[in-house]
């Protein structure tokens, strides 16, 4: 299992990054994600960056090899995604 929280938004390349981590990763290996949500809001979260649109989390893991099991809605303010290799 792989966990990840308010960090997807530092990764330069994720579709790289998460598809070099896929051997590590046992048959069904679980990789969970959780980070900010973009929006068009001027906040702290937005104007340094510290967010990623969720769309493009999803379309990133599935271009990595994953599968999107599903998404938990716990915060307004930030996505919660699992995803199957």
């Amino acid at each position: 299992m792989f966990f990840g929280r308010n960090s997807f938004h530092h990764i330069p390349n994720p579709i790289q990054y998460f598809k070099k981590l896929n051997p590590f990763l046992k048959l069904k290996g679980r990789i969970v994600i959780i980070d900010y949500i973009k929006t068009d809001k001027i906040n702290f979260i937005n104007l340094f960056g510290h967010s990623s649109k969720e769309d493009y989390i999803i379309s990133s893991m599935k271009d990595a090899g994953y599968r999107h099991l599903t998404y938990h809605n716990l915060s307004k303010n930030e996505s919660f995604n699992i995803f199957e290799i």
